[in-house]
């Protein structure tokens, strides 16, 4: 619970940060525009690049892989979970990318649904939280690394609180309506997360949660039985859709602003819709849920806190307080070095996304760059 809370306030510190850079650059695009404006365009192009692959693409690839250990369709087979979550992918990507305000209706609705199952299923857990799981002796203590990874694997549970730079140009005021979006979605999402984070630590044996990557589903059988369990099932699967149907909405919008500055092919919104599905499906048939988690953690971390230190490049009035983005690039970084001691694997594999990134730029725009200035 303690991860909860420090994930929480990770989150807030860069809800405020973020808030800062869309006041002074009321602009879509993200980390890519606020890098390439205030520090280099080459910082921008990574960031976009990464943008592309992990934080979108990628994040849409761990909502299907998720999903697919909670559809538990084990009669039918593996592949029928697969078809089911790639067809969802490739749905969503069509309505997100052209049929924008129906795909806004939509996304609507369900975090709405989202918000007020979770305060319900808060509500019948309540009596559970207030005392300590029988067994919690019994758990045998972890290395001081552990609470640093834990936080970041939390921490991208947390993915998506900075969505609304990304459709800054869509609002009727940016400078005012991002900063509040932000620091509010932010607020409310991490009381949602802790309340039934207590509800899920407390209400079952931690013998039967350890190691388990459906507790929501150990929770509710040991709250409420079998329906509970199918209502929390359809709860989770929910919270994936609307994941995947809010990287839908944000991340094309990244590939049509750097195509408008040249670093990529101009495409409209569906079809930058289309080529972020491609890279998810890609990935939802190649990697697992723990290799994907991990890599996603290292990859948006390292970019996002990249972005929060160019607030130190606005003008001093424009500036949040300086605790509020050095807490985020701490905290960030300090999970972001325990990731990699304990997964070198999926560090080497962000790694890669990152220099990728970098050798692109070098080949093929860094002398535009230099033109452009």
């Amino acid at each position: 619970m303690a991860v909860w809370v420090a994930a929480s306030v990770l989150a807030l510190t860069g809800a405020v940060s973020f808030g800062a850079l869309a006041r002074a650059i009321p602009k879509s695009g993200g980390e890519y525009l606020y890098l390439s404006r205030l520090i280099h365009p080459a910082a921008g192009f990574i960031a976009g690049w990464v943008s592309l692959i992990a934080a979108f693409a990628g994040a849409e690839a761990y909502a299907a892989i998720t999903m697919m250990e909670y559809l538990q369709l084990e009669p039918y087979g593996d592949k029928l979970e697969l078809l089911l979550v790639v067809g969802l992918l490739l749905v969503l990507s069509f309505v997100q990318g052209l049929l924008i305000k129906a795909g806004t209706i939509m996304q609507n609705l369900t975090v709405i649904a989202k918000g007020v199952f979770m305060l319900l299923f808060v509500v019948i857990g309540a009596g559970a939280v207030g005392s300590f799981p029988l067994d919690h002796s019994t758990v045998e203590p972890t290395s001081m690394w552990a609470w640093p990874v834990s936080l970041m694997w939390v921490s991208l549970s947390f993915t998506g609180f900075n969505s609304a730079i990304y459709v800054a140009e869509e609002c009727q005021n940016p400078g005012r309506d991002i900063p509040k979006a932000l620091i509010w979605g932010t607020a409310i999402t991490a009381v949602l997360y802790i309340l039934i984070n207590a509800v899920f630590v407390y209400s079952a044996p931690l013998a039967d949660l350890a190691g388990n990557p459906d507790i929501a589903l150990v929770s509710a059988q040991a709250l409420g039985g079998s329906k509970l369990r199918l209502a929390v099932q359809a709860l989770v699967l929910l919270s994936l859709f609307t994941l995947i149907s809010g990287m839908a909405v944000a991340g094309p919008r990244v590939a049509v602003k750097m195509g408008e500055d040249g670093y990529l092919p101009r495409l409209s919104l569906q079809n930058a819709a289309l080529v972020q599905c491609g890279l998810a499906v890609l990935m939802t048939l190649r990697a697992n849920l723990v290799s994907q988690l991990t890599y996603l953690s290292l990859t948006l971390s390292l970019t996002s806190a990249l972005a929060v230190a160019a607030v130190f490049k606005l003008k001093p009035s424009e500036r949040p307080n300086p605790i509020f983005p050095l807490t985020y690039i701490l905290g960030t970084a300090l999970a972001a070095v325990a990731s990699l001691k304990n997964q070198p694997g999926a560090g080497l594999a962000a790694l890669a996304t990152i220099v990728s990134g970098g050798t692109v730029y070098a080949l093929f725009f860094s002398k535009k760059s230099r033109t452009k200035e």
